[in-house]
């Protein structure tokens, strides 16, 4: 007999990672700027945890909810920031034709 484990939770953890792999695109589309991208993605999860509570009448209150926002947050700053650092610190193309005279 072929024992099956419900899939539902790798489902909602693949669910969540992806979630925070496009707000990290969203941070460098959008912010721009790794001194800013903490601030927009607590800001992000806030709001989510503020419709989570609305939704279901209930503050969360489970101990992997909990560990897996912040595991959620922690992903989408890093890559927020690493990807605006990237762009940041590319070299500014200087142009090495004639002086216009202003």
């Amino acid at each position: 007999m072929i024992y099956m484990r419900d899939s539902g939770g790798a489902k909602l953890l693949a669910a969540y990672g992806c979630n925070a792999l496009i707000c990290a695109v969203g941070l460098w589309y959008f912010v721009q700027r790794a001194k800013q991208c903490l601030d927009f993605a607590f800001t992000v999860h806030f709001w989510h945890l503020l419709f989570v509570w609305l939704y279901n009448r209930i503050f969360p209150s489970y101990l992997s909810w909990w560990l897996l926002q912040i595991v959620c947050v922690a992903v989408t700053t890093v890559l927020g920031e690493y990807l605006c650092l990237r762009t940041e610190l590319k070299a500014i193309p200087v142009s090495l034709g004639p002086k216009v005279d202003l």
